[in-house]
C-alpha cells in the first residue's frame, strides 16, 4: 500500500506557518484514519454478515475462537459505514422518530425501525446477532432492507443481473428470521445495493421472497460444525473444511503463516 503523501503546493522557502500547516495536513489524515477505528472493524465474533460465507474454513476459524482475526480497517468500508449512518438519521427523523411521537399514524404510513438489533441463535456459547438496517412494516407485508455500498465494476457485472455471494443473502435472511422471532411479520427482503461512485440512478436493489428455510438449514450446519469440533478438535475441523476458491482472509492466513497472521489467545 503506498504511504499517504499530500501535495504541497508551496513556495521553496518555507515560512513557521507553512510548516506548522504541513503538520496540520498529516495531523487531519491520522484523524480520518481514526474513523476507521470502530468497534465493528474490532469485532472478533463472527456475525450475520459472516456466518454464511462460502469460505467453511473461515467460518470455522472464527466461530473456533482459537485464532485473533487480522485486523485491517478498510477505507472503502468505512465509506459504507458513513452511509449506512447518514440513511439511519434520515429515516429517524423523518419518519421512526414522528412515528413514536404520533405525529405520523402508522395506518397512513408502513411502521419503520432502523439499525435494530436482532439475534437468530445461542448455542453452545455461540451467539448470532446482528443490527438490521431497516425494516419496513405494512398492513400485509414486512420487508426487511440491508444497505450494501458497492463499486461500479460489481454493480454493473453482477448485481445489476440479480447475483449476490452467499453471505449477503444468508445476512438478509437472517435478518428477516430475527424480526420473526421478534413476532413481527416478514415477506420480502431486499439487498439495497448503492453505489459508492456514479449516481444514485445506478442502484441496483435486489428484492425477493423472504426465505426462512434457508436460514434455518445455515443455522443447522453451524450448529453440526460445533458438535464435530467437540468430538474431533476444532483444528481438525478447520483443516477438512474447504475454502472459497479465492478468500482474501485465507490467502493472508497461509501467506504470512500462521504465527505472523493470527495469535494464539492464552487462555
Amino acid at each position: 500500500m503506498a504511504a499517504f503523501q499530500p501535495v504541497l503546493q508551496l513556495p521553496r522557502e518555507r515560512s513557521a506557518a507553512d510548516e506548522w500547516a504541513i503538520k496540520q495536513v498529516y495531523w487531519l489524515y491520522e484523524q480520518v484514519h481514526a474513523t476507521m477505528d470502530t468497534e465493528r472493524s474490532r469485532q472478533q465474533e463472527i456475525g450475520l454478515s459472516e456466518y454464511g460465507s462460502d469460505c467453511r474454513r473461515c467460518v470455522a476459524r472464527k466461530i473456533s475462537r482459537l485464532f485473533v482475526k487480522i485486523t485491517n480497517p478498510s477505507w472503502k468500508a468505512q465509506v459504507g459505514t458513513f452511509i449506512h449512518a447518514g440513511l439511519e438519521e434520515h429515516f429517524v427523523s423523518n419518519f421512526i422518530s414522528k412515528q413514536a411521537e404520533g405525529a405520523i399514524a402508522t395506518n397512513d404510513r408502513p411502521l419503520l425501525h432502523a439499525e435494530r438489533k436482532v439475534q437468530i441463535m445461542e448455542y453452545k456459547g455461540l451467539v448470532l446477532k446482528g443490527s438490521c438496517d431497516l425494516y419496513i412494516q405494512g398492513a400485509d407485508y414486512g420487508i426487511v432492507d440491508d444497505w450494501k455500498t458497492q463499486n461500479q465494476r460489481k454493480l454493473l457485472e453482477k448485481t445489476a443481473k440479480g447475483l449476490m455471494s452467499r453471505a449477503y443473502k444468508v445476512q438478509m435472511h437472517s435478518y428477516g428470521f430475527g424480526y420473526e422471532l421478534l413476532g413481527l411479520p416478514v415477506t420480502h427482503v431486499v439487498l439495497y445495493a448503492l453505489p459508492r461512485d456514479g449516481e444514485l440512478t445506478d442502484a441496483k436493489p435486489i428484492l425477493m421472497p423472504y426465505d426462512r428455510q434457508l436460514v434455518i438449514d445455515e443455522l443447522a450446519s453451524i450448529q453440526q460444525m460445533i458438535d464435530a469440533a467437540e468430538l474431533i478438535s476444532w483444528e481438525k475441523i478447520i483443516e477438512y473444511s474447504p475454502r472459497a476458491g479465492w478468500c482474501p482472509d485465507c490467502d493472508a492466513y497461509e501467506r504470512q503463516g500462521r504465527d505472523d497472521a493470527f495469535a494464539w489467545l492464552s487462555n
